[in-house]
């Protein structure tokens, strides 16, 4: 999937730009697929574990800032070229207009993850989510939930916030939300007793 977009952004972009210089490096382009996308896609990942400020870092051949690995797996300019047409939607499909365009264009990324994500990963007990909002649908779906969560989030219950309470004293609605009062306000969800 973003191989196959990457390649029709990079015919997209070489065809509304006649005026390219000979020596361009878009030019040049070899179409991309799936198999040589995955070492770009691993650097991304190795770059959350190998911080630099830069790219150009990666590729260095300075001894003090050297990581030789980047350089060994993947050229320097064949991974310039491919994040400089880096895409994961057709443009053609995209309208300012929708509803959610701020993730329109990396949404079938985010739909195809998820969906490999929930078909591996079959949750455990013990799971921390600290959004008031998932209470209701976990609910809906007779998932049980406890624990804590900040009073800042959003869509928290409205009637716990005001609520007052004096040291050791205890607050609870819908029996989902308890207030309780130590130094501070602890607020637990909880539907399993």
């Amino acid at each position: 999937m973003i191989a196959c977009q990457t390649n029709i952004y990079a015919k997209q972009f070489i065809n509304s730009n006649p005026n390219l210089k000979p020596q361009s490096r878009a030019c040049h382009l070899v179409e991309t697929n799936s198999n040589e996308f995955r070492t770009p896609l691993s650097f991304f990942i190795l770059q959350g574990i190998v911080l630099k400020p830069d790219y150009a870092m990666y590729f260095s051949k300075r001894e003090s800032i050297a990581t030789p690995f980047f350089a060994k797996v993947f050229p320097e300019k064949r991974f310039y070229l491919l994040l400089k047409f880096l895409h994961f939607a057709d443009n053609s499909t995209y309208s300012v207009e929708s509803p959610g365009k701020k993730i329109l264009k990396i949404f079938p990324l985010l739909k195809y993850l998820g969906d490999r994500f929930s078909a591996v990963c079959i949750p455990n007990q013990a799971i921390v989510v600290d959004d008031p909002s998932l209470v209701d649908k976990l609910n809906v779906r007779q998932t049980d939930v406890v624990g804590t969560v900040h009073s800042n989030r959003k869509e928290f219950p409205v009637i716990v916030k005001p609520a007052r309470l004096k040291k050791g004293q205890l607050s609870e609605i819908k029996q989902m939300v308890m207030k309780w009062k130590n130094k501070r306000d602890f607020i637990m969800v909880s539907s399993c007793h």
